[in-house]
């Protein structure tokens, strides 16, 4: 018996895509498998010990400043890159146990650098 839509949506969202992925890819009519296959073509599985480093680095600056403290000033930045590029910046993060944001500003910082020395 064949699925409905419904149980194919909720297929691909439980199966870790995002909710924009699955709605894109139901609207160019790409399955599952062809979506997937679009990613990095070696990707290595993600640890339950480089999960639970990644999750304790996160947790190192939550919380409230200390008493005195001044909290630095930031910006929210967003914008959209190539799949398989953000699945490897995704492995970097894991690998290293380097939060995404930390990685970004690390990141962010060496391009100013770069094309502010030129």
């Amino acid at each position: 018996m064949a699925k409905d839509k419904f149980d194919t949506f909720m297929s691909q969202y439980s199966s870790g895509n995002s909710l924009g992925t699955v709605v894109e890819s139901e609207k160019r009519g790409t399955s599952e498998k062809e979506h997937r296959s679009n990613g990095p073509a070696v990707q290595t599985a993600i640890t339950a010990d480089q999960r639970r480093a990644l999750a304790e680095a996160r947790n190192v600056n939550r919380g409230r400043p200390a008493t005195g403290a001044m909290k630095e000033e930031k910006t929210r930045i967003g914008f959209e890159v190539n799949a398989a590029l953000a699945a490897e910046f995704k492995q970097i993060s894991y690998k290293t146990g380097i939060p995404f944001g930390q990685l970004y500003t690390e990141a962010m910082a060496d391009l100013v650098r770069k094309y502010n020395s030129k």
